[in-house]
């Protein structure tokens, strides 16, 4: 009966020890289910944020996106807006600046207009009424005109031809300094009296046609000129007429000959 007692005991320790073994594995193999649950809900919440992040990162560039292209768009019109604008202001000008020139045209040619027409009507009226006073104005502006340039023909010819001939003194080396100033000197005053010998008989000639042209009797004006050339002193002295026109030739010639030397 001992025995029996032992061995109920010992049983029981063993059927006591297996289910307490069996708890522990029981308790630990919950354990590590929980921490598995626990741990795949960990990942699939981050995994959730995770993916929600990334999509409104994705919302958020995509919306970055089509406002900048909504505000390009905008840009562009305005700018196209502006454009047309200026393109019109441009034309606007264009044409108000050429109305003012067609306007500006018209008034130049009006005004040429008016001034055409009162000329013709002060030259008609004119002619009218001084046609012999007319004619002989322009006969003897045309006989000065024509008197002067070949006064001035004259005068460029000798200045060359003196000019030349300087230029031949100043060549000959053979001759002294003082020699070569005498014969320089020399030469210049003849050619000077020469020139204005001819300039005054060619004033003279012009004069006297001139005065023959208005009094309407040549041979009477030209044997009043030979009378006038032959008419000076024998002492050198000289009538009033021809020291006017020497006066004149003088002042014509003071643009080509040095002053300083004497004729």
């Amino acid at each position: 009966m001992a025995r029996d007692e032992r061995d109920r005991s010992s049983s029981r320790r063993r059927t006591d020890g297996a289910d307490e073994r069996d708890r522990d594995r029981d308790r630990d193999r919950d354990r590590d289910r929980d921490r598995d649950r626990d741990r795949d809900t960990g990942c699939s919440r981050k995994r959730a944020h995770r993916s929600s992040s990334r999509d409104s990162l994705r919302g958020k560039r995509r919306d970055r996106r089509e406002r900048e292209v909504k505000e390009m768009n905008k840009m562009k019109e305005i700018n196209k807006i502006k454009e047309i604008k200026k393109e019109k202001e441009i034309n606007h000008l264009k044409e108000i600046n050429h109305l003012k020139e067609i306007n500006h045209l018209k008034d130049n040619n009006n005004s040429r207009d008016r001034h055409y027409r009162r000329r013709e009507r002060d030259s008609f009226s004119f002619r009218e009424r001084e046609p012999e006073q007319q004619q002989q104005r322009s006969s003897s502006s045309s006989s000065s005109s024509s008197s002067a340039a070949a006064a001035a023909a004259a005068a460029a010819a000798a200045a060359e031809k003196e000019t030349l001939e300087d230029l031949a003194l100043e060549g000959d080396t053979f001759l002294s300094d003082e020699e070569r100033d005498r014969r320089f000197l020399e030469e210049r005053r003849r050619r000077r009296a020469a020139l204005l010998a001819k300039i005054s008989s060619s004033s003279s000639s012009s004069s006297s046609s001139s005065s023959s042209s208005s009094s309407g009797d040549p041979p009477a004006a030209a044997a009043a000129a030979d009378g006038s050339q032959q008419s000076r002193p024998a002492s050198g002295g000289d009538t009033p007429q021809q020291r006017a026109t020497d006066v004149r030739v003088y002042q014509g010639l003071r643009g080509f000959f040095c002053l300083g030397f004497r004729v």
